[in-house]
């Protein structure tokens, strides 16, 4: 028997939440990523492709790649492959390079995409969950060899190809991902935003300067926004950079963060408001993170820009004490649903939000408008 060289495999999700929507506005994939093990790191890996786990459509044909319904718990029958699978003329050949060393835990030597809108959307019904799972040891893999070189002159015909290492390429832990389906997403509605100002002047010793945000739906329904807390919207899997738990522009009470502002010296360019890095990893779907905006009524807050930012003043009255400052409202993403927040609420108990329940692209919050400052005292 053959000897086996692992290779460590798993499949991920190009968009949280995981939700494939049947009109295609949503570019949802799963795709498989491939990693070396600890041996012999220092050549290149050619691996022909055909007829194995990554020819996709092959591998879903022949189910080295199995669809469950985790509904009923039965694999999909995916019918007719929707591409041919039948080896080309010139063999299908991927390269895994050379490493020095091990790769940090997310990353990984190759990425294939499943394409699963064109592998087997075709067989999936709204409102079900489903799993694709790898659970073969054997990949499939008919050829592979160690290379000479990171750009391989390799052969146009598989009757050239030189002798296959011995070694069974081999996958040695199963690997899935689940995702849900919809029939469609809705399109986020347009908000404005104006921002103003009290007073262009904040004392340093009674910083009581307001800003006011006036917030108006330019849409014809009523929406509900989650305007502090975790945000349950679709975004890419490798981009978190909008779900800052600190509470949005919308927020009534506690007054919104500092850190959704961006302040900038006028004069340098120099920022005084650090962008925030906490992700919220909390679950909390209550109703006090949410506000209601109805059609084209203004809803306006009012708050102490200032408030609680006392390094930040002294950092910008050090910086250029009687300087201008330009205030502006950072872009940033919101859950969001048509309805009242009763209305919204439907599903999620008493006093919580669904959640999940209602899967949507964020709306953004976004303001052209800058307003300038001035630190005294």
């Amino acid at each position: 028997m053959a000897s086996q060289l692992p290779l460590k495999l798993h499949l991920d999700s190009t968009y949280s939440p995981a939700v494939l929507d049947l009109e295609g506005s949503i570019p949802y994939d799963i795709v498989l990523q491939v990693r070396r093990g600890a041996t012999d790191l220092t050549r290149p890996m050619n691996i022909l492709t055909d007829n194995s786990l990554f020819d996709i459509p092959y591998a879903f044909s022949k189910n080295l790649l199995r669809v469950i319904d985790l509904g009923s718990n039965e694999q999909v029958d995916l019918g007719a492959p929707t591409t041919p699978t039948k080896p080309t003329a010139q063999p299908r050949i991927f390269t895994l390079p050379p490493r020095t060393s091990r790769l940090p835990l997310f990353e990984y030597d190759l990425v294939i995409p499943l394409q699963l809108s064109t592998h087997i959307r075709h067989a999936l019904l709204p409102n079900h969950q489903y799993r694709v799972e790898l659970n073969t040891i054997d990949l499939g893999i008919k050829w592979w060899n160690y290379g000479t070189d990171t750009n391989p002159n390799l052969p146009t015909s598989t009757t050239d190809l030189p002798p296959s290492e011995p070694a069974q390429l081999v996958a040695p832990k199963p690997t899935h991902r689940d995702f849900s389906v919809i029939s469609s997403l809705p399109i986020p509605p347009t908000i404005s935003i104006a921002l103003s100002l009290s007073s262009p002047t904040i004392h340093r010793s009674n910083p009581t300067t307001l800003l006011r945000a006036t917030i108006t739906n330019q849409s014809p329904h009523t929406i509900t926004l989650r305007s502090s807390g975790d945000q349950s919207y679709i975004r890419p899997s490798n981009n978190r950079s909008l779900d800052s738990n600190h509470p949005r522009i919308t927020s009534t009470s506690p007054p919104p963060s500092i850190f959704n502002f961006s302040i900038t010296s006028a004069s340098t360019g120099a920022e005084f408001v650090p962008q925030p890095k906490h992700i919220c990893a909390g679950s909390s779907r209550r109703i006090a993170g949410l506000t209601t905006l109805e059609p084209g009524v203004p809803f306006i807050n009012e708050f102490k820009l200032m408030e609680g930012a006392d390094a930040i003043l002294t950092a910008m009255a050090d910086e250029e004490s009687g300087g201008e400052f330009r205030v502006r409202l950072r872009e940033m993403g919101v859950w969001w649903a048509e309805g009242k927040g009763e209305e919204v609420l439907g599903g999620g108990g008493e006093g919580q939000v669904p959640g999940l329940g209602r899967v949507c692209w964020p709306l953004m919050l976004r303001c052209e408008d800058e307003v300038v400052v001035r630190v005294v005292g």
